[in-house]
């Protein structure tokens, strides 16, 4: 969108202007008292600053703050009115979004797309080692892959796309710390002139901002309560001797053991088969192995990504679709996010911390006696995080919930799980 010509026309914009300068200056980002708003949240932050050629710039603050709302309004501002304050912009900027799964094109492999949105791409081979990536990657197709997996070759379009500033949200959360590392390093190297925009809720190693914005909700959440400890019980769930057959690997867990009202973590880096190993329990996935259960159990899953887990065209309230889901329980939590699990608003409306809990919550609905939770709080803050691990503690020990975890969360292992098991490629 150019700036305005016309005299009265601005006049009538008022403070609620974006402008975007058609040639490049030293500046390429300046906001001005700018503060976002939309149907479901006030932000409570105004934002003052500039972004320039090589910034580092982290953007922090609560679940449901606005962080990826801002991401989305830097990359293509939408309708002037959901804004005050000037934002103006003198760059190309490139979003790598948080439904990692939206930056890919499913339909063909992970070759083809990047040599349709990368034709002159060189290096791409040593650029994969170093994100630790194989080639053989190439040939697979987007559903074939792993969340990390994904979110470093989203990295590596993000980082070569013909753009001034680069926005990653929420990117660098699930990957192992070793990968995470490697990524980081990787980033710094490439950069060159670009600015990074980094929606985070931790700091990243390696990573120095230059500049940081926090964006603050019209309420934050309280603190949550500390649960009682769990105790150790029978069987629920064994795993002996599983195998995962993928063209040119195979995936390997020796065992596994999940105990009533406990929790068993499954660990190790991204790529490993931590979510192959959630599928063939399952039964999404052909394996060899044993896997041994009661015949009424009743397992719920929820998945990593959490923007796949809802249909973008249906409402939250429809999408729940249980009518005793405002249990005592249940309200606690959602009295701690602020989101009514009967709201009417769409998925893409909401945080992906929101909808995390969202998925937890639905699938608790369920009233399972197993449930399988994939990397469930890595989009979450410090607070919120807090209030799920003390609500899975009490869900553990008030009705013998058992839990099958996958994280890098160590502090989150720490918290939930009795044992760890990890899966090998051979």
């Amino acid at each position: 969108m150019s700036q305005p010509s016309d005299k009265n026309q601005l006049a009538n914009i008022s403070i609620q202007t974006i402008i975007h300068h058609p040639l490049f200056t030293n500046t390429m980002i300046t906001l001005s008292d700018f503060s976002l708003s939309t149907q479901q949240n006030q932000s409570g932050s105004t934002l003052n600053g500039q972004i320039q050629p090589r910034d580092i710039v982290y953007i922090h603050g609560h679940s449901q703050s606005g962080k990826s709302t801002l991401a989305h309004y830097l990359a293509d501002p939408p309708q002037l009115k959901k804004h005050s304050g000037t934002l103006s912009i003198s760059a190309k900027i490139t979003l790598c979004p948080q439904d990692i799964h939206s930056a890919f094109c499913h339909s063909v492999n992970i070759g083809t797309y990047l040599n349709t949105c990368l034709p002159k791409l060189e290096n791409l081979t040593s650029d994969l080692s170093a994100l630790k990536l194989p080639n053989s990657i190439l040939q697979h197709f987007p559903n074939q892959l792993s969340t990390g997996q994904l979110k470093r070759l989203a990295v590596l379009l993000s980082l070569y796309a013909p753009s001034d500033v680069v926005i990653f949200d929420e990117t660098f959360s699930s990957l192992d710390p070793s990968t995470l590392s490697h990524t980081l390093q990787w980033v710094l190297q490439r950069q060159q002139t670009k600015a990074l925009i980094i929606i985070t809720h931790t700091l990243l190693p390696h990573i120095k901002a230059t500049t940081s914005f926090h964006l603050s909700p019209a309420a934050l959440a309280p603190q949550a309560t500390q649960a009682p400890s769990i105790p150790k019980t029978q069987e629920i769930l064994s795993i002996q001797n599983l195998e995962v057959n993928y063209p040119g690997k195979k995936i390997i867990l020796d065992h596994l053991r999940l105990n009533v009202g406990t929790c068993s973590a499954l660990t190790g880096p991204s790529g490993c088969g931590k979510t192959s190993v959630i599928k063939t329990v399952l039964d999404i996935v052909p394996y060899q192995g044993q896997i041994i259960r009661p015949a009424n159990s009743h397992i719920q899953w929820v998945c990593q990504d959490s923007y796949a887990a809802f249909s973008p065209f249906i409402p939250i309230n429809q999408a729940m679709g249980m009518s005793d889901i405002c249990s005592v329980t249940l309200k606690k939590l959602t009295r701690t996010i602020a989101i009514n699990p009967f709201t009417h608003q769409l998925p893409t409306e909401l945080s992906g911390g929101c909808l995390q809990v969202l998925q937890i919550m639905r699938a608790l609905a369920r009233k399972p006696n197993i449930l399988i939770l994939d990397e469930p709080t890595n989009a979450m803050d410090t607070n919120l995080r807090m209030a799920t691990i003390s609500l899975l503690k009490e869900w553990m020990l008030q009705k013998q919930l058992s839990i099958i975890l996958i994280s890098h969360d160590t502090a989150m292992i720490h918290e939930l799980a009795l044992q760890t098991f990890t899966p090998y490629i051979r």
